[in-house]
């Protein structure tokens, strides 16, 4: 799968101001708002097509199409233009920082990672013996949970 940055961004009106502003293969620096902006759109993209928890395959390829719309938000290096700060499967990027922002406000129903219920019953025992620590009632945390 490859995406064209430029037609996401033709989605709506802030897209449309910066894929202007920025038509394809002109070199032009683009500031930090603008960034946000195209990180945003392109990960509003992936939601719309794969869910909240897209595969690192169309991550990658979502990274490669907006430094490839966009040169000069890449990274050169040894005369290659690099996307790894938008997404690189060991250590994040852009578009995972924006995914997991986007998870947050998710329901836990809905979350792909359930709460480990072990974890949290193993925390509020522990507080149990401080001063400040709210009653514990294990039935009640299992009807949460």
């Amino acid at each position: 799968m490859t995406f064209d940055i430029h037609n996401i961004l033709d989605q709506d009106t802030m897209g449309q101001r910066i894929a202007r502003s920025f038509p394809r293969g002109v070199l032009k620096k683009i500031d930090k708002e603008d960034r946000i902006v195209i990180t945003n759109k392109a990960v509003g993209e992936l939601v719309r097509q794969f869910g909240y928890y897209p595969s690192y395959v169309y991550k990658e390829e979502m990274a490669k199409a907006i430094v490839k719309g966009f040169p000069t938000l890449g990274i050169s290096a040894n005369g290659v233009v690099e996307h790894a700060h938008f997404y690189c499967k060991e250590t994040g990027g852009y578009i995972e920082t924006r995914l997991k922002h986007l998870r947050k406000s998710l329901q836990p129903t809905q979350r792909k990672r359930k709460p480990n219920k072990k974890k949290i019953v193993r925390k509020l025992k522990a507080m149990r013996g401080a001063k400040d620590a709210p009653p514990f009632n294990l039935e009640e945390m299992n009807e949460k949970v």
